[in-house]
């Protein structure tokens, strides 16, 4: 009776492990569920085709339920067989992988810098132009981050990049930018309203190419908009912005402390104010003065480079400095004590200096340099990749903006999926992992520097090689640089390794392996010739990049480090860069 009792007891515990065992396989399995789709909600895609078919399940035996059309952003659900799924006004379809782009969505988070004067970049790296500066006590909407950099929002529709360490992030979101008098001009063919500033949020109608609408506000990278008497948002990205109002052109006399500009091509400063008084100077034409007090039609000033030079001046032959300024284009210096030069390269003398904030009217532009009006009427030259520019139309190009317009570049990131490539003797690191971080880096820089960019994965995803080298094909890359990580036997051996197939691809390697070893500072093994399938059977000028021996203890350790990724990425960019700059 006693056996039977525990035996029960027994029984009993048994059952009531067994119970929690169930609920706690029931929570792990609830819980990856959460995980994965909290992971899949952030992966946003991009329709890349005029029209595509949505079905009602993963394949083309399946019935079409909706159409959606080119450059539509949607959330992805769920990924099988090569197809995805979306999610559509609350209706689940599916979509095909190769008419669709995967994009991220943008962060709710915002940065402060922690130093005056923060240059913003134009790109992920030093080689790119400074297109502004930033200070303490103002936050700006974090975008995505990529190794040591993070691209922000400014304002509008206007972003650069920063360096990370010198910036606090913060998981508060950014508040509005209002915006007054400002009208958006629609861009692409179809584009959705969003009840939201997400793609999260329903649509709620639709604009075409060319149509404007009033915008109310910028939220990181999305407008807020007057839609149908109603509040709608819109992607950025998708709209110019065009001011609906001009300034007010009043031709009042300037007051106190403004500013005025010389209109003749010689002014005479009196010692009071008649034709009658003596002349002590001659002012030139374009002359920069600031206005002390007025008698009658006659303006009493100091000259705004040197204020100990006062004199009377005749108002009607000078000009409100501001609207003067309203019909040039005008360039502001980004750094304290800019060299402003007599003529258009660093090899002419210096004859100012600017600081940062200075405003000057652009007179014409030389090459990459801007050539520039100075507060006392003289003229100079000013490096375009130093300053930023506002009313100039016709931009000039310098630096790497727009080296790699027009180019099409496919970035492989070796392996993926269930192919983890070599893992790390010492440290067990997956190649496919370091692979992936390295060529994401290098995306990004290729296409701050105008480059379309084509990622064969963007995140761990099994293809073939021949996939690889169809999306080269089907793409019409220019190039194909493949990432890749090396192993071999004999752990003692290191350093990086650019591979090339023909004579074609050689040219490439020998550049790319020269910058990899000038930035990471790994053993130069040199460019070789490969037998690789991505490079033997590819149309385009391509090559394998093995950037170092996870094999080896040291070799591992570093390439596991964000710095070395950064510095791969930053040395197959320069490589890029100068291939096409030889």
């Amino acid at each position: 009776m006693l056996n039977d009792v525990r035996d029960a007891e027994k029984g009993f515990d048994d059952m009531q492990q067994n119970k929690s065992l169930f609920f706690i396989l029931i929570f792990i399995f609830l819980f990856s569920t959460f995980l994965t789709n909290t992971a899949l909600a952030t992966v946003e895609l991009k329709v890349t085709v005029d029209i595509l078919n949505v079905r009602s399940g993963p394949g083309l035996e399946y019935p079409v339920i909706v159409q959606i059309s080119r450059d539509e952003h949607y959330p992805m659900l769920e990924e099988k067989n090569g197809w995805l799924k979306i999610n559509i006004n609350n209706t689940e379809g599916w979509v095909a992988n190769w008419l669709i782009e995967e994009i991220t969505q943008s962060s709710t988070k915002s940065i402060e810098s922690n130093v005056t004067n923060l240059n913003v970049r134009s790109g992920p790296s030093d080689s790119f132009n400074v297109i502004n500066q930033i200070n303490p006590g103002t936050t700006y909407p974090l975008l995505e981050q990529e190794g040591e950099w993070v691209k922000i929002q400014l304002h509008s529709n206007e972003t650069g990049w920063v360096a990370k360490w010198l910036i606090t992030i913060t998981d508060n979101p950014p508040s509005e930018v209002t915006l007054q008098n400002d009208l958006i001009t629609v861009e692409v063919d179809i584009l959705n309203v969003r009840s939201g500033p997400s793609t999260d949020h329903a649509i709620i109608g639709k604009l075409k190419k060319g149509d404007q609408v009033e915008v109310l506000a910028v939220e990181q990278e999305w407008y807020k908009i007057k839609f149908s008497e109603e509040v709608g948002w819109i992607a950025s990205q998708y709209a110019s912005q065009t001011k609906s109002s001009t300034p007010d052109s009043s031709t009042q006399k300037p007051t106190i402390g403004k500013k005025v500009v010389v209109q003749s091509e010689i002014l005479n400063m009196r010692q009071g104010p008649s034709l009658d008084d003596p002349i002590i100077d001659k002012l030139n034409k374009n002359q920069i003065l600031v206005v002390k007090k007025s008698e009658g039609d006659w303006l009493y000033v100091s000259k705004e480079n040197n204020p100990e030079v006062t004199g009377w001046i005749a108002s009607w032959l000078v000009a409100d400095y501001n609207e003067y300024l309203l019909n040039l284009p005008t360039v502001t210096i980004l750094n304290p004590v800019t060299n402003l030069r007599e003529g258009p390269s660093t090899e002419h003398s210096v004859v100012s200096l600017g600081n940062a904030g200075d405003l000057f009217p652009i007179l014409d532009t030389v090459g990459d340099w801007y050539y520039i009006q100075l507060p006392d009427g003289r003229k100079a030259y000013v490096a375009g990749w130093i300053v930023a520019v506002k009313g100039l139309n016709n931009n000039i190009s310098h630096g790497l903006d727009q080296l790699l317009q027009g180019k099409v570049i496919v970035v492989d990131p070796g392996h993926g999926g269930k192919d983890d490539g070599a893992t790390g003797v010492h440290f067990k690191t997956l190649e496919k992992d370091v692979n992936l971080k390295v060529a994401t880096r290098l995306q990004k820089k290729l296409e701050a520097a105008g480059a379309k960019v084509i990622m064969t994965r963007t995140r761990d995803k099994y293809l073939t090689l021949q996939q690889r080298v169809d999306i080269s094909i089907n793409k019409h890359a220019n190039l194909f640089i493949s990432v890749h990580h090396n192993t071999n036997r004999d752990h003692k051996l290191n350093g990086t390794i650019t591979y090339y197939y023909d004579k074609e691809d050689k040219g490439l390697a020998q550049i790319v392996q020269k910058e990899l070893i000038k930035s990471t500072k790994l053993r130069d093994l040199q460019p070789r010739y490969g037998n690789f399938f991505v490079l033997r059977e590819n149309r385009t000028v391509a090559i394998l990049a093995e950037l170092a021996f996870i094999s080896n203890y040291q070799d591992e350790l570093t390439a596991r480090s964000s710095q070395f990724q950064e510095n791969a990425a930053e040395g197959l960019f320069q490589g890029v860069i100068k291939y096409y700059n030889q």
